[in-house]
């Protein structure tokens, strides 16, 4: 196989950027409620094979880059969390807001419309204490939650014996941690930190060096993966194995097809936030039809979820419109 080389980008490392854009398709492909249709087996079947790993994976990538950008260059607390409350702070309130007049303008359309009493709603939406609107607003939620302990992390990661040993409280509390406790959804945190710090771990201690960028090395992961679902292994180890799988993955595609999902990698963020609006429309315009034609609309579903948030980062940019590019986190 021929070696295909790209010039990295300044500040932009490749096999990350390429893992950015592997996991934005599988949570594009995992919010198409088109993709769940129980009658499509084979398509179900694809949902659950990426569902154990897809999530974790975003959280783990969003903590190995916190590391990079903010922890290894020992950014000061007020400056992190400055940016980070404009960052992600101003799009969860922005995008609770726009879901819940969305799915109010489109209740007898929308497949889970949401209660509204009052303006109050919104706050408890905000601290998890009613289910937010847009149900995506749960990642923004619980990252900043994570990021908030930025002076922790710091003391932690120096030493490892302390790293460790956090690691282990994160394990133990996915497994043994109560549900119910919704308040800044503390309980979806607790199970999930593993993952984010895990990610912070990796960049700590440049664990991804230990990855091979060989097709073999990506043809076994891909073998114990799939042998570890068949054989019906789940929750953390299935996860763990997952993100593994598609971590040589990227690195493969690194080395050998450098542009892979070159069109929408650089923008995950903003596909995250705009591509359900899109999708749900696909999804209400296909039971409204009452379609047998099911496979272009799944495509479509997939396509509009990748890149009409594109077209809007591009006209908003265009435009230089400042309050739009904090709405969507530019």
């Amino acid at each position: 196989m021929t070696e295909v080389v790209e010039p990295k980008k300044k500040n932009k490392i490749l096999w990350i950027s390429i893992l950015q854009g592997f996991t934005m398709f599988l949570v594009v492909l995992g919010h198409s409620d088109l993709a769940q249709r129980e009658n499509i087996a084979w398509l179900s079947e694809m949902y659950a094979f990426f569902a154990s790993f897809r999530m974790p994976l975003f959280l783990l990538v969003s903590g190995y880059l916190f590391y990079l950008t903010r922890i290894g260059k020992e950014r000061k607390y007020g400056d992190v969390m400055v940016d980070k409350l404009k960052r992600l702070g101003i799009p969860l309130v922005c995008f609770t807001i726009i879901g819940l007049g969305f799915k109010l303008l489109a209740s007898s359309f929308v497949k889970n419309p949401v209660d509204f009493d009052g303006v109050q709603d919104i706050f408890l939406m905000l601290l998890g204490l009613k289910p937010n609107a847009l149900g995506a607003m749960w990642f923004l939620q619980i990252t900043l939650l994570y990021m908030a302990f930025y002076p922790l992390y710091r003391v932690v990661l120096k030493n490892h014996v302390a790293t460790l040993l956090v690691l282990s409280l994160f394990v133990l509390a996915y497994y043994f941690f109560p549900e119910g406790v919704d308040f800044m959804l503390i309980s979806k945190a607790m199970k999930l930190g593993v993952f984010f710090f895990l990610g912070m771990v990796i960049g700590n201690y440049r664990l991804d060096n230990f990855l091979s960028a060989k097709p073999l090395a990506l043809l076994l992961m891909v073998a114990l993966y799939v042998a570890c679902y068949i054989i019906g292994l789940q929750g953390l180890l299935l996860s763990v194995v997952g993100i593994t799988m598609a971590m040589t993955f990227a690195k493969c595609a690194e080395r050998y097809i450098p542009t892979l999902f070159s069109s929408f990698r650089n923008n995950t963020y903003q596909i995250y936030l705009i591509s359900v609006f899109p999708q749900m429309a696909v999804e209400m315009l296909f039971r409204k039809m009452g379609c047998e034609y099911f496979m272009p609309f799944f495509i479509v579903n997939i396509l509009v979820g990748l890149y009409f948030p594109i077209l809007v980062v591009l006209l908003v940019k265009k435009l230089d419109w400042k309050w739009a590019k904090a709405v969507i986190g530019l």
